[in-house]
């Protein structure tokens, strides 16, 4: 009866402060920035001019979930997932031999999204924080050309478009940083290196700095992405004129805590390390068919998060 009651209070009291406009947030780094998608390494050769790419991406992670028994144990309001579903929409456009300029949409899918207690006489909450996401405005500008390669520097701002204001089962808000949208201006800046080692063999490297920006006192924790990965290109396939490629990826997220109201986020922040081999498949009309699974080797997240599994990204690409 204890319990009954002081759930109810707790209920009426988030209800109350979501009504005042009242941040009622906790700790969670789950979303389309979060831990469970790796950013991927990006290359330094520009599209053709006036050329057209469309690609089609959707990205599958597993996370080691929480019991319900190790979230009411813990009243840190720690968040825990079954699996999230990343789906993507890139256009991208030759502005000049040297620029490239690329919009990007997507939807963000989970499922299992569960929140441990906040206090001893709190409950542990479900919610369903899936959506649209923001909208991405990328450009890749080559400014060198040489022997050991093509150096390009990467920027884009990412525009609040999506859905981010979902809540739990039991009114609290759920994190910004676990919604579909942040619903924050975001910047992104790095540079890119790719160099043709031989006819068959590439190496690509990259590496970014993501600048989060505020929402209503809220701010995810900006990041860095580093990556490198190797393309051996296979023979060609005589009868259908395609051909394969394999590569493998080391790809590396270091992430701030989020920061709320000046203070720091627990159970956000850390770093995690992937290798990801994938096969790639182009046909004799440019169409390209990529599948990659990435696994994580390490994990190094600050307070109780919840790790990731694995990762499976299936991917279509068209030019025109």
């Amino acid at each position: 009866m204890h319990r009954s009651s002081a759930s109810a209070r707790r209920v009426a009291w988030a209800a109350l402060a979501a009504a005042l406009g009242a941040p009622v947030l906790f700790a969670g780094s789950h979303g389309p920035e979060g831990f469970g998608t790796p950013r991927a390494v990006q290359h330094g050769i520009p599209l053709a001019v006036e050329a057209f790419e469309l690609e089609l991406r959707a990205a599958w992670t597993t996370y080691d979930a929480f019991s319900r028994a190790e979230l009411e144990d813990t009243l840190n309001s720690a968040v825990s997932l079954d699996y999230s579903l990343l789906s993507t929409a890139t256009l991208r456009y030759g502005v000049a031999d040297t620029l490239t300029m690329s919009a990007t949409l997507a939807y963000w899918w989970t499922d299992g999204y569960t929140v441990g207690r906040e206090t001893i006489d709190g409950t542990v909450s479900e919610g369903d924080p899936m959506g649209p996401s923001d909208l991405w405005l990328e450009g890749s500008w080559r400014f060198l050309r040489n022997p050991r390669g093509d150096f390009a520097f990467l920027f884009g701002v990412k525009l609040p478009f999506g859905s981010d204001d979902k809540r739990l089962d039991d009114g609290r808000a759920i994190s910004p940083a676990d919604q579909a949208s942040t619903g924050a201006v975001d910047f992104r800046g790095g540079f890119a290196l790719t160099n043709q080692l031989t006819e068959r063999l590439r190496f690509d490297a990259s590496v970014e700095r993501l600048l989060h920006g505020d929402n209503g006192g809220f701010q995810q924790g900006d990041r860095w992405d580093v990556g490198a990965a190797m393309h051996w290109k296979l023979r060609q396939d005589v009868s259908t004129k395609a051909a394969w490629t394999l590569s493998g990826s080391l790809l590396m997220t270091n992430a701030e805590a989020d920061d709320q109201n000046g203070s720091g986020g627990a159970n956000t922040g850390g770093t995690v390390a992937w290798f990801a081999p994938a096969l790639t498949r182009v046909g004799h009309d440019g169409t390209t068919w990529r599948v990659e699974v990435a696994l994580p080797v390490s994990q190094q997240l600050d307070g109780d998060q919840v790790e990731a599994d694995s990762r499976v990204t299936l991917g279509w690409t068209t030019g025109f």
